[in-house]
């Protein structure tokens, strides 16, 4: 009797090794603020381009307030903006939105930054 008792306290602690040995393999990146901040802008814009459907150069100009020249933007899968230079880090965001006449519309903001 006690020999299967031991038998699955070795067990009991094989599986948790296995565990946690797989646990520490499949750890999520951790992001920087700077990529929480720049993800919540990109997002902000999204939402406003959303409401207001501004043009292409209106685009371009709210979008050169907050980032400066460090980003690309994509309507419809057309490049209306690129960076003039590529940086070390990169951050997008894709928004799929459905105007007054219900044409669907894709908007792609990516902000490099270091």
């Amino acid at each position: 009797m006690s020999k299967g008792f031991i038998l699955s306290i070795e067990a009991t602690i094989s599986i948790l090794l296995l565990g946690l040995a797989l646990a520490t393999m499949f750890q999520h990146q951790s992001f920087s603020f700077k990529e929480i901040t720049v993800l919540q802008q990109e997002n902000d814009l999204l939402k406003i381009w959303g409401i207001k459907f501004p043009s292409d150069s209106e685009m371009i100009f709210d979008a050169k307030k907050m980032f400066g020249e460090n980003f690309d933007i994509f309507v419809d899968g057309k490049q209306i903006f690129a960076s003039k230079e590529l940086h070390k880090n990169c951050v997008s965001s894709e928004a799929t939105i459905l105007d007054d006449s219900l044409k669907e519309k894709n908007f792609l903001i990516k902000v490099y930054f270091e």
